[in-house]
C-alpha cells in the first residue's frame, strides 16, 4: 500500500517441535518515511502459525535425524494454529515482548498441503495442493 512497502517474506521451521511459521515483515513505504521523518525506524511482522506432519513413516524419521539427502518426496500436511501481529520497532528502539499480539490456540484447522521434491543445505522444491 501507500504507507508499507514488504521488506521480507521467509518460513522460520522447528522440526523438534513439528511447527512452521510464515513471516512476513513490513516496512514504511517511501512516502511514510518522506511525510514523517521518524517513520523510517518503523517495522512490523505479521506470522501464521502451522504446525505440520509427514505422511511418509521412512521419510519422516530421515528427516527427523536431520539426513537432508533423504528428504525427496515427503508429503507434508499443514494445520493452522494461531496468528501473531507484531510491531518490532517504532523509532527505532525494539518493541518489549509484551506488546506483541500471538494468538494461538487449542484448535488446528488444516491449512494446506506439499510435497518436497528435492531439499538440501540451500534449496527446498515444493509442489503445493
Amino acid at each position: 500500500g501507500p504507507l508499507a512497502s514488504l521488506s521480507r517474506i521467509g518460513q522460520e521451521i522447528d522440526v523438534s517441535a513439528k511447527t512452521i511459521a510464515n513471516v512476513i515483515e513490513y516496512k514504511p513505504s517511501a512516502l511514510a518515511s518522506g511525510l514523517v521523518s521518524s517513520a523510517s525506524g518503523y517495522s512490523f511482522v505479521q506470522r501464521v502459525f502451522t504446525d505440520y506432519t509427514v505422511a511418509s513413516s521412512t521419510a519422516a524419521a530421515y528427516w527427523h535425524l536431520g539426513d537432508i539427502r533423504a528428504c525427496i518426496n515427503l508429503k507434508v500436511r499443514l494445520d493452522i494454529n494461531g496468528l501473531g501481529l507484531a510491531p518490532q520497532q517504532v523509532l527505532g528502539f525494539e518493541v518489549p515482548e509484551m506488546f506483541r499480539l500471538s494468538i494461538k490456540g487449542p484448535l488446528a484447522l488444516p491449512f494446506g498441503r506439499f510435497e518436497i521434491l528435492y531439499l538440501d543445505d540451500e534449496i527446498r522444491i515444493i509442489r503445493t495442493g
